[in-house]
């Protein structure tokens, strides 16, 4: 079981503090998908394959924390702090873009039930 990221200062208290279910499995995909194209384009000429990147323990903690919100946020997950530095910036935007694509079906939902209580 993935054990919950300590938070910094810096990340905010409102929204889930965890992603679950369908979110953090989609999160894990991204990463992933990100870590492999990245290594691709930028390291495959290197010693270490994708995991040596981005590990599979520090994925599985960085999907599940949604509270992640500036590169200083990554010291408690475990990656290394270079890397996290490189490629952070990157890491938060593809988060971001998730949770906007879940909070947009989540209010989608909520708005088609709403209407139905209507008719």
């Amino acid at each position: 079981m993935v054990q919950p990221v300590p938070l910094s200062e810096s990340a905010d208290s409102g929204g889930p503090a965890t992603r679950r279910d369908e979110p953090l499995k989609v999160a894990k995909q991204r990463l992933r998908e990100w870590r492999y194209e990245t290594w691709m384009e930028k390291y495959s000429q290197v010693p270490y394959g994708p995991e040596g990147l981005l590990p599979d323990n520090v994925i599985d903690r960085i999907a599940s924390n949604a509270r992640i919100r500036n590169v200083d946020d990554f010291k408690s997950s475990g990656w290394l702090a270079g890397r996290a530095e490189r490629h952070g910036e990157d890491i938060l935007k593809l988060l971001k873009e998730l949770d906007r694509e879940v909070q947009a079906e989540k209010d989608a939902e909520k708005a088609a039930k709403e209407a139905e209580k209507v008719q």
